[in-house]
């Protein structure tokens, strides 16, 4: 089994607080933000770009095929800016959903100089005097993360080593990533950012959130900043649906001043303590009584930060990002080419793994060979309780690769496959949670599918609602028959979809190998040694194949529900071999139920808690990850 690095550790327990989680409950309380999910393709992409910009690895070279989905990228995050953030009314602040680009090189490195130097001259005639910390004030009024182009935005995401490990982090481990449009505020700046300690549902401190810079000017301001921050507070504690966090707000000072939830972090020592100390401080951040901390004292060194983080940064100007696409090569499928890295970004950064020469993939397809050829052909097909055949566009390119006959239940059966990533392949899906139109996860993950149809299973099965409002279709054969009749959506989705989903979901026994432009999906038991080199089963979900029956689009009055609820109607159409997840192990005390026809979005609006679902899961994976598993 794969080990857990400090790296990955640190993205893990940050993840049940990036902003996707929390954002859908505290929309009214923050900036207008949008959401684009990024596909495996896109991260490859970034992937290669960098270690061809940075020369770390010889054998991971830019494509002109990454070069074309890059440009696709680009020309995706344009039509947002400029549907939702043009460049009149200020642009947007670009980041991803755990962190943003901050060590990035914006595209125009001559604005940066000729904003920090406008902000430090203004700085300079109000009086204040001519030494490192003015220098640090005006700094922090100058950003370089705001974007009113793609071209601007591909500029930060291609240069961030920030971005690089993400990328990297996500097709190792599965947890996909996001580029997230904030809308620009020109009033905010770093020094008008707080950060807020929450313990037991208990406001226990705020500090200044730029612990190197003082800021005189905020000392007459402090009571109001600390009563407005504690009003806010005290009307978004309850949507945020955990006891215990750190909040940072921005003070905006405008007529009349605002104050704006910025995000939410982990009330873990993975998260900053600003001006107190996880440990001097441990009993005040747990229990208060209230404190709010401002800088006032100069950094001994702030002369030495500002000319080396500052100063020498930005003194010369560097090629922009495009100029780095002629050094694209073309694709050659005559050779293997060797998948992004699957070490942690620490090692991954300057770091070469050599797997050239084909030789991992002839080694799967050797230990593959006498299971594919006892496979079958066998096809996704849509038919009504009559026999009539559906038309050839329901096939499923997953369920029609070669299959291998496995122990099913119930309905569902195992599968191997073997195929190709091709954009006109795709599969079909059956949602019952938070992947359905309206619910959470719905636009991070099918934003790019398409919706097919409502509809219903063809059998029983058991759906309950875990702690965190999380909705489970129970997989065990020792509850076979029992339940009712699920109902849900049908989607289609590309291979690549898919595979993310597998990844997401954390099919225990799913391992991917990316060479030569093939998937391999094993979704039957793979070796360990296999495992190790390639995927991380984390034993949530097993993605299975049922058969369900087509809803119409409006909405069901109760006496056709229940006709539906019941057994299967004359002439209704069927899709079979529709792939479903279910839950991988469930503890016994989801056996017990109660067991749901539907998870409707009522129930998951008043029970949900996103962030306490992928703490659920992240706290689960890491304690199946620590230690020895070799056994």
């Amino acid at each position: 089994m794969l080990s857990i690095s400090s790296e990955h550790r640190l993205r893990a327990e940050n993840l049940a607080f990036d902003i996707d989680v929390w954002l859908p409950r505290l929309r009214a309380f923050t900036f207008e933000s949008e959401f684009i999910p990024l596909t495996r393709s896109e991260a490859r992409a970034i992937i290669n770009y960098y270690r061809t910009r940075n020369n770390l690895r010889r054998d991971m070279n830019l494509t002109t095929d990454d070069v074309g989905v890059l440009r696709a990228l680009e020309a995706r995050i344009d039509l947002v800016l400029r549907a939702h953030f043009p460049a009149e009314s200020g642009g947007a602040f670009l980041r991803l959903c755990g962190r943003s680009p901050k060590d990035a090189e914006p595209l125009d490195r001559a604005a940066v100089r000729r904003n920090y130097a406008r902000e430090l001259q203004r700085l300079l005639e109000q009086g204040e005097p001519n030494e490192p910390s003015t220098k640090l004030m005006a700094i922090a009024r100058v950003s370089w993360l705001r974007v009113t182009s793609g071209q601007e935005a591909m500029s930060l995401l291609l240069t961030s080593e920030r971005v690089y490990a993400d990328m990297i982090d996500w097709l190792q481990w599965g947890e996909p990533e996001q580029v997230v449009l904030r809308r620009w505020e020109p009033a905010m700046s770093l020094e008008y950012e707080f950060r807020a300690f929450v313990c037991n549902d208990r406001l226990c401190a705020i500090s200044q959130y730029d612990h190197f810079g003082v800021y005189p000017h905020l000392v007459p301001l402090k009571q109001r900043i600390q009563d407005m921050i504690v009003a806010k507070w005290n009307e978004v504690h309850a949507h945020v649906a955990e006891s215990s966090y750190v909040i940072d707000f921005a003070y905006l000072p405008i007529d009349p001043p605002r104050v704006v939830v910025i995000e939410i972090s982990p009330y873990l020592p993975c998260t900053g303590s600003a001006l107190f100390r996880w440990t001097t401080d441990k009993h005040l951040l747990a229990n208060g009584p209230l404190e709010f901390r401002l800088n006032d004292r100069t950094h001994p060194q702030i002369g030495e930060l500002v000319e080396s983080n500052w100063d020498e940064r930005w003194r010369n100007d560097l090629p922009p990002f495009y100029q780095f696409y002629d050094k694209a090569e073309p694709v050659d499928l005559g050779s293997a080419s060797p998948a992004p890295s699957v070490h942690s970004s620490a090692t991954a950064v300057g770091t070469s793994t050599n797997t050239t020469g084909g030789g991992l993939f002839r080694g799967v397809m050797r230990a593959m060979s006498s299971i594919l050829s006892a496979g079958s052909s066998t096809t996704a097909t849509t038919t009504t309780t009559t026999g009539t055949s559906g038309d050839d566009s329901q096939t499923s390119a997953a369920a029609a690769a070669a299959c291998v006959p496995a122990s099913s239940f119930g309905g569902f059966s195992a599968r191997a496959e073997l195929h190709r990533i091709n954009p006109n392949s795709s599969s079909l899906i059956f949602v019952y949670g938070t992947l359905k139109r309206g619910f959470h996860w719905n636009h991070k993950f099918l934003s790019r599918s398409s919706f097919v149809t409502r509809a219903i299973t063809e059998q029983p099965y058991p759906l309950v609602v875990g702690e965190s409002g999380v909705p489970y279709l129970l997989g065990d054969a020792e509850l076979v028959g029992k339940g009712q009749r699920i109902l849900g959506e049908v989607w289609r989705i590309d291979d690549e979809t898919l595979i993310g989903l597998d990844e997401y979901e954390g099919t225990r026994r799913t391992c991917n190998v990316l060479t030569l432009g093939l998937i391999i999906l094993l979704t039957v038991s793979c070796s360990r040694s296999l495992a190790r080199s390639t995927g991380v089963p984390k034993g949530y979900y097993d993605r299975r194949a049922i058969t369900v029956c087509c809803l119409p689009e409006r909405e069901q009055d109760e006496e056709q529900e229940q006709q539906h609820t019941g057994g299967v109607d004359e002439g209704v159409q069927q899709l079979h071999g529709v792939f479903v997840y279910v839950k991988a192990q469930p503890s016994p005390e989801l056996w017990s139920g109660p067991f749901l026809s539907e998870y409707t979005l009522e129930l998951h609006r008043q029970q949900y808690s996103a962030i306490r679902h992928i703490q659920v899961k992240q706290q689960k994976y890491l304690g199946m990850q620590d230690g020895a598993h070799e056994s």
